[in-house]
């Protein structure tokens, strides 16, 4: 939750301005940019939720194991999508809102991986526990948001660094879910 956190605020906050010191910009052409991957999260997280669904109903995954590929692909693909830009950035405008296009509609499956995971551990506590690691979450990404903006002082604007921390943050987080996801009822 926390490292999906991360790359989300991210997204949410400086992918504009990305685009605008990246590319040079307008303010209005640059949140022109950010919108695509944006409808493309929204399209990602209802196809996550029914196919995560659908794999359980069939039968062809427990749910343990959906939930941990439902986050997999939300912590992995955007990490590999910053890393992509980390290496070698994106050759045009159009290139970067492709690469975050994939980015944010990976992100998205974790609706249907950790979004609604608490459900399956406790019903009658699901809330408060979404409450608590939401709380853990929003901390994660108000930090991203401090360190982005102090690295890109630092570096003249390089985003290239913060790519690279957002890739390491999402890979941890694929680690820590799966290491420690079980989706068992373990509460009332």
């Amino acid at each position: 939750h926390a490292s999906s956190n991360f790359f989300l605020y991210f997204a949410l906050s400086w992918l504009p301005t990305y685009f605008a010191y990246q590319f040079g910009l307008s303010t209005a052409d640059a949140a022109s940019a950010a919108q695509l991957p944006f409808a493309a999260a929204a399209v990602a997280s209802l196809c996550a939720g029914a196919a995560c669904d659908a794999l359980v109903d069939r039968e062809v995954l427990r749910l343990t194991t959906a939930r941990k590929l439902m986050q997999g692909i939300a912590c992995l693909g955007p990490a590999a999508c910053v890393l992509a830009l980390a290496a070698g950035g994106a050759p045009s405008r159009d290139a970067a809102e492709d690469i975050f296009i994939c980015a944010l509609f990976c992100q998205a499956c974790s609706s249907a991986g950790f979004g609604c995971a608490a459900q399956d551990i406790s019903q009658r506590y699901a809330a408060l526990l979404y409450g608590a690691t939401s709380a853990v979450a929003v901390i994660s990404g108000a930090f991203g948001q401090y360190f982005t903006g102090a690295i890109l002082d630092a570096t003249g604007r390089d985003f290239t660094y913060i790519f690279a921390l957002t890739a390491v943050v999402e890979v941890l987080g694929f680690f820590a879910f799966m290491a420690w996801w079980n989706s068992d009822r373990a509460f009332e």
